[in-house]
C-alpha cells in the first residue's frame, strides 16, 4: 500500500515537472520573441533620457539668462524713473528761474 501510494506521488509529481518545464519552456520562448522589442524600448529610453537631460539643461539656462535680462530691466526701468524725476526737478527748477528773472 505504501509502494503504491509513493508510486503515485512519484507520478503526480513528475507530471508537474514535466507541466512546468513546458510552462517555463513556453516562457522562455515568450521572452526569446520579446527580447528584441523589449532591447529597442530600453534604447528608445535612453534616447528619451538623454533628450529630457539635455532640454532640462537648456531649460536652466534660458531660465537663468531670463532672470539676468528681467534684473537688468527692472534696474532700467528705476533709473528711467529717477531720470524722469530729475528731468522734472530740473524742469521746474528752469521754470522757477525763468519767473525769477523776470522772462
Amino acid at each position: 500500500m505504501k509502494r503504491k501510494r509513493a508510486n503515485d506521488v512519484i507520478a503526480k509529481n513528475t507530471e508537474e515537472i514535466d507541466l512546468l518545464r513546458d510552462e517555463a519552456q513556453d516562457l522562455q520562448e515568450t521572452i526569446a520573441v520579446a527580447a528584441p522589442e523589449l532591447d529597442r524600448l530600453r534604447e528608445e529610453k535612453a534616447v528619451v533620457e538623454r533628450n529630457l537631460g539635455a532640454a532640462t539643461l537648456e531649460s536652466d539656462s534660458l531660465e537663468t539668462d531670463f532672470n539676468e535680462r528681467a534684473r537688468s530691466v527692472q534696474e532700467l526701468e528705476i533709473k528711467t524713473v529717477q531720470l524722469d524725476a530729475s528731468l522734472q526737478n530740473t524742469e521746474n527748477e528752469l521754470q522757477r528761474s525763468m519767473e525769477a528773472s523776470g522772462n
